[in-house]
């Protein structure tokens, strides 16, 4: 058996690192599996991160800057393309030999990022070499009516949906209700394995890297491109604000740890510029704590599991906090949040997340909400163990399904 996993953005992003290692060690495991075809933006980066000896990294043809180049020459037919693309070819014959695709990376269905329709021509290209075609853990939607419809075609591509929460699910039935091989699992990243954390090396984190009770901020560089009304330099504001905030009102022992969850090469997704440009404006407070770009998605699990809370703009982030039973706040630009922090908390989760528009335009209210979750962290905590178990449960039932069906 072969497999092609797609979906992936690259491991630069190291939620899109927790996705692929946690797919890769259990697909790795299944009897009978020959090779692992991994279509990602960024092959050489994610193959020397992630290397075993049934891997091969290729090119996504409809993300890469040539792919892009020719969809924009309207030069993006399938003869176009197999004339004088490379990465087009290499993929078309992995699909050629595989048996299945499994779509990951979480959310990209939806109307949030403006490049659903490349993700989508993969599948297609898949489906027409016979692939079976699996959404493994999504989230599905919000869409607006361009991307619903587009969405709907490309259904009878997809064999079959692993939603990653009830607000998907629900979703899916309300929107496509003729589309029945549709299932509730989770988010993949719950089952990430924290590194041991004498096995990573705590110089790339800080010599400072010293204090015994801390929380962990994970900010986003990118935010500001996915929403209205709100910029970066307004967006910085509200960060500084934030960490001025808890600096004043948090027990003065407790430090604030900065997270650069996501290192893309592209300078407006780098969420090591926004903590570098925060770390020289509270240079001189030592409670404040940026850590290396350079620490996997295991390691900072590792460092978020001995955290207090976790103020997370990262939603795999906040997954890594959520799945050890760390009580998370989330600030949201999309449903994504709302939906997975639904399934962890329960009926109270409207007090853990908002919107990143409310964080620039009602920073005060917002700071309000941040300081009654603070006081709430100990309940928090007991909601997270009694519902996470089962959430883990079913982000296993994604390869269970998978195992039936192969």
């Amino acid at each position: 058996m072969k497999v092609c996993v797609s979906g992936l953005t690259g491991c630069r992003n190291r939620g899109v690192e927790a996705l692929l290692r946690v797919v890769l060690d259990e697909f790795n495991a299944l009897d009978g599996l020959e090779r692992i075809f991994v279509i990602t933006k960024t092959p050489d980066y994610d193959g020397n991160l992630i290397q075993g000896e049934r891997y091969t990294y290729l090119m996504d043809p409809f993300r890469s800057v040539k792919g892009v180049t020719l969809e924009k020459a309207k030069l993006n037919s399938n003869f176009a393309r197999s004339i004088v693309d490379e990465d087009y070819r290499l993929c078309s014959s992995a699909f050629n030999e595989s048996d299945y695709l499994v779509v990951s990376g979480g959310d990209v269905f939806s109307s949030d990022y403006k490049d659903m329709h490349r993700h989508i021509n993969l599948i297609r290209l898949a489906k027409s070499r016979g692939c079976t075609v699996i959404l493994f853990g999504h989230s599905v939607g919000l869409f607006n009516d361009s991307d619903r419809r587009i969405f709907t075609k490309a259904l009878r591509y997809i064999d079959y949906v692993f939603c990653r929460e009830t607000a998907s699910l629900r979703y899916m039935h309300e929107a496509f209700p003729d589309y029945k091989d549709v299932k509730l699992t989770a988010d993949v990243a719950f089952l990430l394995k924290a590194s041991d954390e004498t096995a990573f090396p705590l110089a790339f984190i800080q010599e400072k890297f010293t204090p015994e009770r801390y929380c962990c901020l994970v900010l986003s560089q990118g935010v500001t491109g996915f929403g209205e009304g709100y910029d970066d330099d307004a967006h910085f504001n509200s960060c500084a604000s934030l960490i001025s905030g808890l600096l004043r009102d948090l027990d003065k022992e407790i430090s604030l740890v900065l997270i650069p969850h996501v290192q893309e090469v592209a300078f407006s997704n780098d969420d090591s510029i926004l903590i570098d440009k925060i770390s020289r404006e509270f240079l001189k407070e030592s409670r404040v704590i940026p850590l290396s770009a350079k620490l996997t998605a295991g390691e900072y699990k590792s460092i978020i599991s001995k955290s207090e809370f976790v103020i997370s703009e990262r939603m795999h982030a906040a997954i890594a906090g959520l799945s050890q039973h760390v009580p998370v706040f989330t600030i949201g630009y999309s449903i994504k949040y709302e939906g997975i922090m639904q399934d962890c908390y329960g009926d109270v989760y409207t007090s853990v997340v908002t919107t990143t528009g409310d964080f620039v335009s009602a920073y005060q209210s917002v700071y309000g909400k941040i300081k009654c979750f603070i006081k709430s962290v100990e309940d928090l905590r007991v909601i997270l163990r009694e519902r996470v178990p089962a959430i883990k449960a079913r982000a296993r039932e994604n390869f269970s399904l998978f195992r039936d069906f192969s």
